[in-house]
């Protein structure tokens, strides 16, 4: 016996606001990828979610720029999927049409346009940051709240969990081709959590997770309050043994230094800037270490306003040996954490240029890294040396990296029989109907495998599927052992987490 969804559509956005069903021009398979895909130590941050589906191309609906075309049918539109049971929908896919997501071809004699959308993980790949001002003592969910404010778009929800750390100095390892997942990427990975994005009620939901979040959760589960405990239910299953052993594990943490003054020069403009009579310019200086020593420089307590011939000198020669118009240079500075931003407009009926420049403040400097090494011996005698490197751009301190190593060797060192994903056909029954409309990436599972013997609680890392014709589906989880990160570390006087016999971890 199949069991069927109440309702099954694929949406497009044609106007802001609006949206069109076009699920009975929907042919052949549809496929989607979602999450995070690997359960590896670095495996913490989303890729990019797809989703591609086939439209019948009849009389040129779906022909871009054709008169025929449906209005607002075209790169940009926005484009979700939503499933409903008992009486209960739930978004599975949401996610914008790539600039060369429409492709129109003929196939087995009919004409056809494919559909290819992202999610918002592509935004934040795509994003460089933009002069994104330094700040201090912020935890994970902050910075990544940050880094949205930074971008043009914000996802329709955001759902943030707790970060443990709290960072000293925020964006000073910004560069000029820094882009936002990439920063997202640096603060979770110190903070050793995770990013990802969800659907649900709500279609888009951008989710982080302090590296604690997950500790002591029970079994997720679905809109029928039933427990996501898969019991042999699956088609296909994958076991991997051994791939995340390492017996070595090395820890990198970044000191920074702050200059004890406002009084360093962080840029000075090495080539005159011409600026015609009555124009505007706008330019970038970056910031460099004075000493070309720091790996990576940011400016803080920046000094304004700019005092002329003090801090710029606009001429009428490109040498300075002209006249001096300074008085007739309005420059703007917008200071960011790795640069500035200069808006410079000529008020005088001359040709002029600015032949000197310069931006003052502290330096904040991240000089060269500190590593801690700890291995297992006996392991690295029997196996070889595998070693692990973390990577910890935002922790200064070198303490937490020695405590990060003892706590990861201790998880790591243990050749593990893990399965790493699991395959099912959603319409083979009621719970698995279910399952596929309301399971989320991050969710706890239980996976029984009588098969193998195995027994085990998950986290869910990705989430792909197919849609075939007649409103079946087919779903793969990907998984992460429980484990792994449900886990309560040992910590000196925080209650909940330093009750002797409770654990024998310590935390860091």
């Amino acid at each position: 016996m199949a069991y069927y969804y109440t309702d099954v559509a694929y949406e497009l956005e044609l106007s802001a606001g609006v949206w069109t069903d076009v699920t009975a021009d929907v042919i052949g398979v549809v496929k989607s990828s979602n999450g995070i895909h690997g359960w590896g130590h670095h495996d913490r941050v989303a890729d990019t979610g797809t989703i591609t589906l086939t439209l019948l191309n009849e009389s040129n609906k779906y022909t871009p720029n054709h008169i025929s075309c449906l209005t607002g049918f075209q790169a940009g539109m926005h484009l979700r999927m939503k499933l409903e049971y008992d009486a209960d929908t739930k978004y599975r896919y949401y996610g914008t049409v790539l600039t060369d997501g429409i492709r129109l071809s003929n196939k087995i004699g009919l004409a056809v346009t494919e559909i290819t959308a992202v999610d918002y993980i592509e935004q934040m790949t795509n994003h460089e940051l933009w002069l994104p001002a330094y700040t201090q003592n912020k935890k994970l969910e902050e910075i990544v709240a940050l880094v949205i404010a930074n971008m043009p778009i914000a996802p329709l929800a955001t759902s943030y969990g707790t970060g443990q750390d709290t960072f000293a100095g925020v964006f000073d390892t910004v560069k000029s081709k820094t882009f936002a997942l990439a920063e997202v990427g640096k603060a979770v990975q110190t903070e050793i959590g995770y990013t990802y994005l969800n659907q649900g009620a709500t279609a888009e939901v951008l989710v982080t997770e302090g590296r604690d979040d997950r500790s002591g959760l029970a079994l997720s589960q679905n809109s029928n309050a039933e427990d996501f405990i898969f019991d042999n239910s699956m088609k296909h299953y994958s076991v991997t043994h051994g791939k995340e052993y390492f017996n070595a594990i090395k820890v990198i943490a970044y000191p920074r230094k702050i200059d004890a003054s406002a009084t360093t020069v962080l840029f000075n403009l090495e080539s005159p800037i011409a600026i015609d009579p009555g124009d505007t310019v706008t330019f970038v200086g970056r910031y460099v270490d004075p000493n070309m020593e720091a790996e990576t420089v940011c400016g803080i307590d920046m000094v304004t306003p700019l005092v002329a011939n003090t801090h710029f000198k606009f001429n009428t020669a490109d040498d300075g040996s002209g006249t001096d118009i300074s008085a007739d240079l309005t420059i703007t500075p917008t200071f960011g954490t790795n640069g500035t931003e200069w808006e410079a407009t000529n008020g005088n009926a001359n040709l002029g240029y600015i032949w000197f420049l310069q931006s003052v403040g502290k330096g904040v400097y991240i000089y060269r890294p500190v590593e801690y090494n700890v291995e297992d011996a006996t392991l690295v005698a029997a196996d070889g040396r595998r070693l692990l490197t973390i990577d910890l751009k935002y922790q200064e301190n070198p303490l937490v990296a020695q405590d990060v190593a003892t706590v990861m060797l201790d998880l790591y060192k243990t050749k593990r029989t893990a399965v790493e994903n699991v395959t099912f056909v959603a319409n083979r029954s009621e719970f698995l109907l279910r399952a596929f409309k309301d399971i989320q990436i991050g969710d706890k599972i239980q996976v029984k495998i009588t098969q193998i013997g195995t027994d085990e609680e998950y986290f869910v890392h990705s989430l792909d599927w197919t849609g075939k014709p007649g409103g079946f589906f087919e779903f793969t989880l990907g998984l992460k052992e429980a484990s792994m990160d449900a886990r309560t570390f040992w910590e000196w006087g925080e209650v909940g987490y330093s009750e002797w016999g409770s654990t024998t971890i310590w935390g860091f």
